[in-house]
C-alpha cells in the first residue's frame, strides 16, 4: 500500500492490517551504514593493558596506604597510652590521696590528667630510618 500499511489475509480468510515496526519489511527505510572498521588490537591485549594500568595505580597507592595505617596505629596507641597513664594517676589519688608519688622511676604519675582525645592535626613521630645491614644483630 502507498501509506506503508501491510494487509494480509490468513488461511482462515480473516484480513489483517498492520503498520511495519522494523526495517526487515522495508529495507529502503534503513539508514545507510558505513563499513565496519577492523580492530587494531585484540581483546586480550586490551585486557592486559587494563590490568597493567590497575596494578600501576595500586602500586602508586601502596605507600600512601602504608603511611595512613602507620598514622592510625600510632593514634590508637597514643590514646591507649594516655588512657593508661590517666588510670595510673587516678589510682595514685585513690590510694595516696593528695600526696604525690616519690618514685624516681615514675615521675610522670604526678603530672595532671591528659586529654584522651587527640587534636585533628596530631602527627606521630617520624618512623626510624631502615638500616639494611648484612650482619646479624648479635
Amino acid at each position: 500500500m502507498p501509506d506503508r500499511t501491510i494487509v494480509w489475509t490468513s488461511p482462515t480468510g480473516r484480513v489483517y492490517r498492520t503498520s511495519p515496526d522494523g526495517y526487515d519489511l522495508f529495507p529502503q527505510l534503513r539508514p545507510a551504514c558505513r563499513a565496519p572498521t577492523p580492530r587494531r588490537r585484540s581483546h586480550s591485549h586490551d585486557k592486559a593493558k587494563r590490568i597493567a594500568h590497575a596494578r600501576s595505580r595500586l602500586r602508586d597507592q601502596r605507600p600512601v596506604n602504608a603511611e595512613t595505617r602507620r598514622v592510625n596505629r600510632a593514634r590508637k596507641q597514643e590514646i591507649a597510652d594516655r588512657t593508661w597513664r590517666n588510670h595510673m594517676r587516678k589510682m595514685l589519688i585513690l590510694f595516696k590521696g593528695a600526696q604525690p608519688s616519690t618514685s624516681p622511676w615514675c615521675t610522670w604519675v604526678n603530672d595532671p590528667l591528659e586529654p584522651e582525645q587527640l587534636p585533628p592535626d596530631w602527627k606521630p613521630p617520624p618512623p626510624p630510618p631502615h638500616q639494611f645491614d648484612d650482619e646479624p644483630p648479635f
